[in-house]
Parts: structure tokens; C-alpha cells; sequence
């Protein structure tokens, strides 16, 4: 629902700072992250907005960085079933 009228109210920085609020009083930095993973810009934004999270771990495009000696960027970067969307991500 948010990125349906993010989209018709032409993506302007005024939404994507309404979007940015909203993400910041609901949390879950990878719930929107995902929503909005067409939108770079958005994403950019939500990097910047929650606090601890690395930029470092993202490339120019707001995609995630395999961080080598880690297992945690291959982990996040694998599709998991979701239950919820008839077992696919």
C-alpha cells in the first residue's frame, strides 16, 4: 500500500520523505527494504536513516555487499521460501 501511493504521487522527495518517516516510526529496515527494491533511491534513504546500519555493506545501487570472511551477506543474499507468497520469496 505505501509504495502503491508512493508510485502514484510520482516518487517526488516530498512521499520518499513520508515513506522515510513512516519506515523510521515502524521499524523494520528489512521490510521496507524489500518493498521498495525497485527504488534506489528509497533505499539509499532507509541506509541512511536507520541508525547502526553499515553503508559499507551496500553498494552504489542500495544492493548488499558479500562481505567476504562472512557468512552473513551469502545468507542474506539467498531467496528463502515465504510462506506467505506460495513458498517463494
Amino acid at each position: 500500500m505505501c509504495r502503491d501511493r508512493f508510485e502514484s504521487l510520482n516518487r517526488s522527495a516530498e512521499t520518499r520523505g513520508l515513506v522515510i518517516a513512516a519506515a523510521e516510526g515502524c521499524g523494520f529496515f528489512s521490510v521496507w527494504f524489500t518493498v521498495f527494491h525497485e527504488h534506489i533511491d528509497v533505499r539509499l534513504a532507509l541506509i541512511e536513516a536507520f541508525p547502526g546500519t553499515a553503508a559499507s555493506c551496500f553498494d552504489e545501487g542500495a544492493a548488499l555487499v558479500d562481505r567476504p570472511g562472512s557468512d552473513m551477506g551469502a545468507a542474506l543474499l539467498r531467496r528463502l521460501p515465504n510462506p506467505f507468497c506460495g513458498g517463494e520469496a
